[in-house]
């Protein structure tokens, strides 16, 4: 069995505090929004108690969608990936995190294909096409090999 590892892969740090590291830029995007929103509440004169009412929902919500598009790039970021005779496995960070699953599909039914400029390379996986960017796997021409020579 053959093992590479992404940059994405999760550091010791338990589930909850890496789902907070990916969920940093959606609560900072839902924040400006939110300050925007008491920017307009306070330039137009509302009361004190509407404002802390709008911030206190509005920073809930923000935190639950901050959540919920954390943990949909979990699920869409791949940390590992495993090849054992003429099969392959795509693990997510998702999976290392929360619930390993580790289904294995035939290397004969990837179709690699290379992009032009060399950087990237798309597979077929699970009914998706998955794309290998150079950027985040430091074996990418092993990958790629791998992929290039079995599939």
């Amino acid at each position: 069995m053959t093992k590479f590892k992404s940059r994405h892969f999760p550091t010791g740090r338990s589930g909850i505090l890496s789902l907070q590291e990916y969920a940093m830029q959606y609560y900072g995007g839902f924040n400006v929004i939110l300050m925007f929103a008491a920017l307009v509440q306070v330039t137009s004169g509302s009361p004190g108690s509407t404002l802390l009412w709008t911030m206190v929902i509005g920073e809930a919500i923000a935190l639950a969608l901050g959540n919920v598009l954390a943990l949909a790039k979990t699920k869409r970021s791949y940390a590992e990936i495993f090849f054992l005779n003429d099969h392959f496995s795509l693990i997510s960070v998702h999976e290392i995190l929360f619930s390993p699953q580790n289904q294995a599909f035939p290397l004969l039914y990837a179709n690699p294909v290379m992009s032009s400029g060399g950087d990237a390379f798309t597979i077929h996986f699970n009914d998706q096409i998955v794309t290998f960017h150079r950027k985040d796997w430091d074996d990418f021409e092993l990958i790629w090999g791998w992929f290039a020579v079995l599939g």
